[in-house]
């Protein structure tokens, strides 16, 4: 039974010893596993973190470029609008020039007119003055004529 129980003993050593080594190779593995997983976990955050930036960097540049186009457009349209301004301004000013003309000429109208009138009202005063003046002659001469007889 000594035999049996040393070759036992001896059978059990082995198997421990063997259960350690398969530990130790587990255990080695599985570090060895642990780190290439946590490498490649870095490897992965490092490329996201890199993605990430181009796509901050390619949107910030995106939102500039829109930025200028917009800031491009909004200058023509300030220009477009300045020209439309000052044309409607000159159009403006030609129809206030024209209005003044029209009025201009209506003025000088009505001042011949009013002229005209003014001589034709002379010419009538110095009718009926001479008219007057005439019957006032004549009924001098009649009063005269009366005072004689």
């Amino acid at each position: 039974m000594t035999a049996s129980l040393k070759s036992s003993t001896q059978d059990e050593l082995k198997l421990q010893n063997y259960r350690a080594n398969l530990e130790h190779q587990n255990e080695i593995e599985v570090h060895d596993l642990e780190t290439r997983k946590r490498n490649e976990i870095q490897r992965l955050n490092e490329d996201y973190n890199d993605r990430m930036q181009h796509l901050q960097q390619d949107y910030e540049v995106h939102i500039s470029q829109e930025a200028e186009r917009l800031e491009e457009s909004l200058h023509q349209r300030r220009m477009q609008n300045d020209a439309q301004i000052e044309e409607e301004k000159e159009n403006g000013d030609k129809e206030v020039q024209k209005i003044r003309q029209s009025q201009q000429q209506r003025v000088v109208e009505f001042k011949k007119s009013s002229d005209a009138q003014v001589a034709e009202l002379q010419k009538q005063l110095q009718a009926s003055t001479e008219t007057l003046h005439e019957q006032s002659r004549k009924a001098a001469r009649k009063q005269s004529e009366i005072e004689r007889k």
